[in-house]
């Protein structure tokens, strides 16, 4: 059998951290991660197969780049709320735990200053709702002392720890289900109210930042009566103060609620994966309008999902397949252009 030695004439390199000024071809190895690296052209609108989380799990928080991503939060196979953070640089390896464990909560930030807020607490069945923030700094996480004024699940984030936006999402409890188009601004230390959404939901897709965010699909039915993605086909814009509809009607018909996201702005995002039926479906938005792309490698779609980078560098984390109900460990990268990326082709 051959080997690189004696294909190439030289042994690959052990390098940390990930070199800069790469050529096409490139081949080493990341001693930290202790992975095989290669660099290659990847792309346009091409899905590939990332390392597996140790951890599977659905509805968790989820933020930064494509290449430096963070995880935490979540629910696990045993319906059990997730406390545990994951660190994502091609290989996933485990970080501190929340002080809490919860699943669809609200999230934000990059890998080295992530923002956790609200979900469903780990209290005995019906779960609690939390209205509880945390800050992560890398490592570590802290409870922030100014907690949201409105405690909820199912919400979604955006921005950065110190500017951030949470809207959306229900009580989640034994009574009848309220969602809300509540709105709240995050300053780094406290939370405001801000504009509420024209149209109230939970577990609808989000991404942005506090001034540029974007809010689309959901659902605002009760959970106990058939899924009528009701609010699923909407789209909205949120610009610091104030929400307005977009006339865009979120792909595919009948809208979708439960999907992953990842956008820079609120003209720029990707949505991917979902409800009904797990599904595989893409979406691209512009500014002013929807479009499939590639759908997601596991043909059978997934729920559930959290998001990390952009529009054109994405990743697809965990989710829930008929298969896997109780949470996923895939992990799935997403290259909107055709351009060179680095890519992990044996993990040890």
């Amino acid at each position: 059998m051959s080997t690189y030695f004696a294909i190439k004439g030289q042994k690959i390199q052990g390098l940390s951290p990930e070199p800069t000024n790469l050529t096409l071809g490139q081949v080493w190895y990341n001693t930290s991660a202790q992975s095989i690296r290669l660099n290659t052209i990847i792309g346009p609108n091409a899905w590939a197969t990332g390392n597996n989380m140790n951890l599977g799990r659905k509805r968790a928080g989820g933020c930064g780049t494509q290449t430096s991503a963070v995880v935490f939060g979540g629910e696990g196979p045993s319906s059990n709320k997730i406390a545990a953070t994951e660190l994502y640089n091609g290989t996933w390896t485990s970080s501190g735990n929340m002080s809490m464990g919860r699943n669809s909560l609200g999230s934000c930030g990059t890998q080295t200053a992530a923002l956790a807020f609200g979900g469903q607490g780990t209290n005995p069945s019906p779960p609690a709702i939390t209205n509880v923030t945390e800050k992560f700094n890398g490592s570590a996480w802290t409870t922030n002392p100014s907690a949201m004024t409105y405690g909820r699940a199912l919400l979604k984030g955006a921005g950065t720890q110190t500017a951030a936006v949470a809207f959306g999402g229900e009580n989640v409890g034994s009574g009848p289900t309220v969602f809300y188009g509540y709105t709240e601004n995050f300053n780094g230390s406290s939370w405001t109210n801000g504009g509420n959404l024209n149209q109230p939901r939970y577990n609808m897709g989000g991404a942005g930042t506090l001034t540029s965010a974007l809010c689309w699909g959901g659902t605002n039915n009760s959970p106990s009566n058939p899924p009528s993605f009701i609010a699923g086909i909407f789209t909205e814009k949120y610009n610091g103060s104030v929400w307005a509809s977009n006339s865009a009607t979120f792909n595919p018909p009948g809208g979708r609620s439960d999907a992953g996201s990842a956008g820079a702005s609120n003209s720029s995002v990707i949505s991917f994966g979902g409800s009904p039926a797990g599904a595989d479906t893409v979406t691209n938005f512009n500014g002013s309008a929807w479009t499939t792309t590639t759908a997601l490698n596991n043909s059978t779609g997934r729920g559930g999902m959290s998001g990390a980078g952009t529009q054109t560098a994405a990743l697809g984390i965990g989710g829930q397949t008929s298969a896997v109900p109780g949470g996923a460990t895939d992990t799935e990268i997403w290259f909107g252009s055709q351009s060179p990326g680095s890519i992990t082709i044996n993990a040890l």
